[in-house]
């Protein structure tokens, strides 16, 4: 009699290491994109974020340029998005 798996078994043998590395890759990703999750929009939008509020000198000294006009809105979220994305 044949051997039923033949050379199947032996290339499903052999791709076993790939497929753990995707599975393992996969789980990272999943828990990483659930873990960070997407960067927060900060409070010129009306939404209250902890992250922003958290008494960082860097954001503190952001607001006051925001507010003293040095900087205009679209500046002033882009750089506190760069501050406060992984938080």
């Amino acid at each position: 009699m044949m051997n039923a798996s033949g050379s199947f078994g032996l290339l499903g043998f052999s791709m076993m290491p790939g497929v753990v590395v995707v599975v393992v890759l996969g789980g990272i990703w999943l828990y990483r994109r659930l873990e960070v999750g997407p960067p927060q929009r900060g409070a010129l939008d009306g939404s209250w974020d902890a992250s922003t509020s958290s008494g960082d000198p860097a954001v503190s000294r952001l607001r006051e340029r925001h507010t003293a006009g040095d900087i205009d809105d679209e500046e002033y979220e882009r750089r506190l998005s760069a501050l406060t994305y992984w938080r």
